[in-house]
């Protein structure tokens, strides 16, 4: 929006890494005692570093009473809508404002196909609409089905037509058992970490983004060997993952997503974790 990085607020989250509703309304009265016009609130659903979800019904509830905007980012963890045992992770959806969703996350398509979805339509023609005579003669909401007066580009690739076009191929039921499936992976492989003694999960999984970290006897520094395990592992091209730093260090991050990853694939990145660690001095 170009309004720079002092324009944003953070809000702590809780020991889940969802927004912390209590702090969110502390945030919000320092803001307005600062001076500050608050305009909006961004809800995850599901947050990027820890698939936490936030509790989009409070929220609402907040941004109701103080006449504020409501945007969730969606990007990735909106697609649980599709499942019938994990939908209730977005529970309150149908009272934000906005909200961006990605197909080419949990909905396998190809990447890019992503959309702004807004609950009142009408209200997307002011935050992209132009005013230029050679290209339009009627006013934007004229022209609902010109996305040039609904986007930022001028021309726009038809990302949609993939995903109609799986959609109408396989039908929905197709994706959601395949999101059921994911979730339940990553659930099932938290299980198994829990039941070990050198591996600790960040947070219980909420949706198929897992966060955990190695532990090694007589090691104090976690947040360098966590980076030196991933490197290692990186390094032996057997598997592939991430680091996320979050409010007590960096953790080992997985994002459980391919049709084809199994819980024995997990374990076994487990124990090629053991493996290079053993190595790290």
């Amino acid at each position: 929006m170009g309004l720079g990085e002092n324009a944003a607020v953070a809000v702590p989250v809780d020991e889940h890494y969802r927004m912390d509703i209590d702090s969110l309304r502390k945030k919000y009265t320092e803001s307005i005692d600062g001076g500050k016009k608050v305009i909006a609130v961004v809800a995850s659903g599901c947050s990027t570093a820890t698939g936490s979800y936030d509790d989009l019904e409070g929220i609402a509830d907040f941004c109701e009473e103080n006449e504020l905007w409501l945007h969730v980012d969606g990007a990735h963890g909106a697609s649980a809508l599709l499942s019938d045992k994990y939908k209730s992770s977005m529970k309150g959806i149908h009272r934000v404002d906005s909200i961006v969703w990605d197909a080419h996350k949990m909905l396998l398509m190809p990447a890019l196909i992503t959309a702004v979805i807004f609950r009142d339509g009408a209200r997307s023609y002011e935050c992209f609409s132009q005013k230029a005579s050679y290209l339009f003669e009627k006013e934007a909401r004229d022209e609902w089905y010109n996305f040039a007066q609904r986007t930022m580009e001028c021309t726009k690739y038809m990302m949609g037509l993939k995903l109609y076009a799986a959609l109408m191929t396989y039908g929905t039921d197709y994706f959601a058992e395949y999101i059921t499936s994911r979730i339940d992976l990553t659930k099932e492989f938290a299980a198994v970490i829990k039941e070990t003694e050198d591996f600790e999960l960040a947070t219980e999984p909420q949706c198929n983004i897992i966060c955990f970290r190695y532990k090694q006897p007589g090691i104090h520094d976690s947040d360098t060997l966590q980076k030196k395990i991933r490197h290692a592992i990186l390094d032996s091209e057997s598997y592939y993952i991430v680091q996320t730093r979050l409010k007590d260090g960096f953790y080992l991050r997985c994002t459980i997503i391919s049709p084809l990853t199994t819980l024995e694939d997990l374990k076994g990145l487990l124990q090629k974790i053991r493996e290079v660690a053993a190595d790290i001095r």
